[in-house]
């Protein structure tokens, strides 16, 4: 009676006969067989990526791709492994394509969302599922994000959404003596660009605790990666004819650097500096108000709205106020303490003396050009900052 066949060769049998069926396009039965295989071997590079390629080739691209990838990390250098790996993920990419195209922005977002998980580097990826998140009104994931992220590995981040010349240094640098915790700017860079949301940094720092102070307004990319990372923030706003003449002055010392207007700003006289600053600021003004007043009327995020006048009355109990509001577990002496070393250190912030009132110093026709330049949002009011 003849021996029966090595392992070996009953295995590599198997192996022809399963690439056999896959040449053939029958691909469900590759699959079965490949899998049988694989019982003996499962980690073997090769068989993990025919068996993605032929479940990838049924369709089942989401269910293909983690096979490739584990092949893909055994053998990132072997051709078909690559390419199979480009292949699906142009495949996702075209369904995502699709349902683009034919409206269909759940199925998009969702489609998106695969492509994140399975490609977290992807390159759009991420900006698309801001994009299909707001037109399918679903509020973002953290794992839209940072997939690498837990909702439960996340700090707290006090965070100030301001008007320039608001005392929002001042408040910054109370909740640093109250907490120690580090500031951290959370954007790319300052001078003449808006102080948005930077994703990388945003990521790096969020199981950290940290403070942050930013000119910005409720974009929807800020309002969806505040959602995303649980960023509650303070929105700190100010009178705007005081905070305009405030602004002016700040120029006045030197920080046109910040602007377009340097080397221009001196040759100008006071009156039509002031002018200036209306006409180029107080949209961005108008806008920030506006922007988070529709962030509290639809409820998108938990704010705490600050009038800089309020804050200025007593230091100490706002800090204290907005310390239960971020939990903070703080007595009132705690926050008295970090108001007087704030305090101490005037040198450090610019809070005009603590004064509200210098708004005084504009005509009323520059006064209707602010409440003009406010007109175009008629369902808002602007009482709060002082119009």
């Amino acid at each position: 009676m003849p021996d029966s066949a090595p392992d070996d060769q009953i295995s590599e049998s198997r192996e022809h006969q399963a690439m056999h069926l896959m040449q053939t396009g029958a691909f469900p039965q590759a699959e079965v067989l490949i899998k049988e295989i694989l019982d003996d071997r499962p980690d073997d590079p090769q068989l993990l990526n025919s068996l993605g390629a032929v479940i990838a080739q049924q369709g089942r691209i989401v269910e293909a791709l983690p096979m490739i990838r584990r092949a893909y990390e055994q053998i990132p250098d072997d051709v078909s492994v690559k390419g199979n790996l480009t292949a699906s993920l142009q495949a996702l990419e075209a369904q995502a394509s699709g349902h683009v195209a034919n409206g269909h922005w759940q199925k998009a977002l969702e489609a998106y969302r695969e492509i994140l998980t399975l490609f977290p580097d992807h390159t759009f990826a991420p900006n698309s599922i801001i994009h299909y998140a707001m037109a399918a009104g679903e509020k973002p994931r953290l794992a839209d994000y940072a997939p690498e992220l837990s909702k439960d590995e996340l700090g707290t981040h006090i965070f100030i959404a301001c008007m320039p010349k608001s005392g929002s240094t001042f408040l910054k640098m109370a909740f640093i003596a109250l907490t120690g915790w580090r500031e951290e700017l959370l954007t790319y860079a300052y001078m003449q660009n808006e102080g948005d949301l930077y994703l990388p940094y945003l990521r790096a720092v969020a199981r950290q605790d940290t403070v942050t102070q930013l000119h910005c307004r409720a974009t929807v990319p800020n309002i969806q990666m505040m959602q995303a990372f649980g960023i509650r923030p303070v929105v700190l706003m100010r009178n705007l004819f005081d905070a305009i003449v405030s602004y002016t002055d700040f120029f006045d010392g030197g920080a046109t650097v910040n602007t377009f207007f340097a080397g221009r700003w001196g040759s100008l006289p006071r009156e039509r500096r002031i002018d200036l600053v209306i006409d180029n600021f107080v949209p961005w003004y108008t806008a920030f108000f506006a922007s988070w007043a529709d962030v509290k009327t639809k409820g998108q995020l938990d704010c705490h709205f600050l009038r800089y006048e309020d804050m200025i009355a007593d230091k100490s109990k706002t800090i204290e106020r907005l310390s239960k509001f971020y939990r903070l577990d703080k007595s009132s002496e705690e926050c008295a303490t970090a108001h007087r070393r704030v305090e101490a250190e005037k040198d450090m912030i610019r809070f005009n003396k603590g004064k509200a009132g210098p708004g005084d110093e504009l005509s009323d026709k520059q006064k209707d050009r602010i409440r003009e330049l406010a007109g175009y949002y008629p369902d808002i009011d602007f009482s709060p900052v002082g119009l």
